[in-house]
């Protein structure tokens, strides 16, 4: 019987010992997560890694738009229906359009009858828009930047707030539903999308391994098609609706919450067609 009692004693130290070894383990994640510094190494650089038919594609089409070419220019590369459809959707993965308000990749595309590859029927008047307006929207971020005084000493959560206020303070929402692309948001008017987009390219720009997610809104009147965005801190993925915060008037509201509150009323769903990666900005 002494020995039964010397057991669960000693159990039960062992089990208190392994809850404050817990509780000690989450604490100090709260604040590694709290103090992680954004490292202002821009994430478009490094987070799409493209693959070798996919580069050697870019680097053709570049070396023909350097050349002056207009009009349409048909580019012959050895990529996949999957890799070029990649490309087609989400013309941010490739560098010098990383900030552009083109939707999808000025193009359409064929495959080659013999099975090698895939023409891309390349629009370098569409081109040169859409490079232009990434050259100018990444002007804007950097100024914005500049603004807020983001820098290595700035922690992510800080960054992420300061990001959130300064969208809700100069950006009004569009009703019109026009205006919705990047360079939209930075002059000040735009819906859900450009809200997005805009966390999404200030905050990759300075580090942040910020997400564009698309899926649906709902409310108490509504739904239908809605964007927000998942940034991660430190090892922690967080939500965060600046729209929805700008338009309750509640600026914290739908700010770094976890994943359970925002599918009360926000649900992802991914594209049917599972070749596309539609929109991974």
């Amino acid at each position: 019987m002494e020995n039964k009692k010397m057991i669960n004693k000693i159990l039960y130290k062992i089990g208190l010992f392994a809850l404050l070894l817990i509780i000690g383990v989450l604490i100090n994640t709260v604040k590694v997560d709290a103090a992680s510094k954004i490292s202002m190494k821009n994430r478009y650089t490094s987070q799409y890694k493209l693959s070798n038919s996919q580069r050697d594609f870019w680097n053709q089409t570049l070396k023909e738009y350097k050349k002056g070419k207009k009009g349409i220019v048909d580019i012959h590369t050895k990529m996949t229906r999957k890799e070029t459809e990649r490309i087609v959707y989400n013309p941010e993965i490739l560098s010098g359009l990383f900030y552009t308000d083109a939707l999808i990749f000025p193009c359409t595309y064929g495959i080659k009858t013999d099975g090698s590859g895939i023409v891309m029927h390349v629009n370098m008047n569409d081109l040169k828009k859409a490079i232009n307006s990434s050259s100018s929207n990444q002007k804007k971020i950097n100024k914005i930047i500049k603004k807020l005084k983001l820098s290595r000493k700035t922690s992510q959560m800080d960054a992420v707030k300061k990001i959130n206020n300064y969208l809700i303070k100069t950006i009004s929402y569009d009703y019109s539903c026009k205006r919705y692309r990047l360079s939209d948001a930075l002059k000040g008017s735009t819906t859900c999308s450009g809200y997005a987009r805009a966390f999404c390219a200030i905050g990759k720009t300075i580090g942040l391994d910020a997400r564009y997610v698309a899926g649906t809104g709902i409310t108490s009147t509504q739904r239908g098609f809605h964007a927000w965005n998942s940034v991660k801190i430190g090892n922690s993925t967080k939500y965060l609706d600046i729209c929805w915060n700008d338009s309750t008037k509640n600026s914290t509201k739908y700010l770094l919450i976890s994943k359970k509150q925002i599918s009360k009323n926000h649900k992802s769903k991914p594209s049917n067609n599972k070749n596309i990666i539609y929109k991974y900005i």
